[in-house]
């Protein structure tokens, strides 16, 4: 009676112990990657989900799990982790409501990192020279007195007008001077005059109340020397290129109206063209530098 008492509880004891064992059997099954089928049927073995019947296929496709089941057609997921094929391969069991499958389990949070900040953008403003928007036309007329290379002192008038063509306004002179004074008794004897025709252009800036313009012109000009003792017709002349640059200020004084001061250099070549004298004559002069004043009219703002 003893023995047989003994023997009962012992068969219970191995029922109990083998018991989840057989109830989590492994999923023997999965084929594919071995490491990955091993680390799957560990969280079924978990879930206490019995998958002994299961026919099926896991392996690695990158960074994810490809599961095929073994069905007559082959249905094929893929998911991120091990969990989530562990959960695959549970379904396909056809468990009930009441098997572990729908059983609440804790979902891992993920780690999301918090968006980057949007750029900041600076906008930095700078200030640039704006150049005065010129329309229309202008004329001007200017007296001159100049000082030339030579050490000859000049009076004379120039005149000419410009067209605005987008920034620059373009202008065309003629300017006719004369000699008033010359180095030495020479002088008191001579007569010297030009007159020179430029083409250029200026550009109009907008200062405070008035307007600077920056010019600068080329052309041809002729200078005409005369000796007054060997009578009207008795003199040379000469004939070449020049080259004019110029800075002038104009302060309105009415409407479309202002004077205007002006500074220039003149450059000058000379080939000597005619010569009905005897004596030799000075040389003309290769830079002179002008001073004016004077009107201009037009579109001034």
């Amino acid at each position: 009676m003893g023995t047989h008492y003994v023997r009962f509880w012992l068969a219970v004891l191995v029922v109990v112990a083998i018991a989840p064992a057989v109830r989590a059997a492994p999923c023997g099954n999965l084929g594919g990657d071995a490491e990955l089928a091993a680390a799957i049927e560990q969280v079924l073995a978990q879930r206490e989900v019995r998958c002994d019947d299961v026919r099926g296929e896991v392996r690695y496709d990158g960074a994810a799990i490809v599961v095929t089941s073994g069905d007559p057609i082959p249905l094929e997921r893929r998911v991120g982790d091990v969990a989530t094929a562990a959960t695959v391969v549970e379904s396909w069991l056809g468990a009930s409501v009441a098997d572990p499958l729908l059983a609440i389990r804790p979902v891992p949070v993920l780690a999301v990192a918090p968006p980057a900040p949007a750029p900041r953008v600076v906008i930095v403003e700078r200030q640039v020279p704006v150049t005065a928007p010129v329309r229309g036309f202008q004329l001007f007329a200017t007296g001159e007195t100049s000082i030339a290379n030579d050490r000859t002192s000049w009076l004379g008038l120039s005149v000419g007008g410009c067209i605005v063509i987008g920034p620059l306004c373009a202008s065309a002179r003629v300017r006719f001077a004369t000699v008033v004074d010359g180095p030495g008794p020479l002088w008191d004897d001579l007569e010297r005059r030009g007159v020179e025709l430029l083409v250029g252009g200026e550009i109009p800036l907008q200062v405070g109340s008035g307007q600077l313009l920056l010019g600068f012109g080329g052309g041809t000009g002729q200078m005409h020397t005369k000796m007054e003792r060997e009578g009207p017709h008795m003199g040379s002349e000469t004939g070449g290129l020049r080259a004019d640059v110029h800075a002038s200020w104009a302060y309105p004084i009415g409407h479309d109206l202002a004077v205007e001061l002006s500074l220039a250099v003149d450059l000058t070549q000379a080939t000597r063209t005619e010569s009905m004298v005897q004596e030799p004559l000075p040389d003309e002069p290769l830079v002179l530098g002008r001073f004016g004043i004077g009107l201009r009219y037009g579109s001034l703002r």
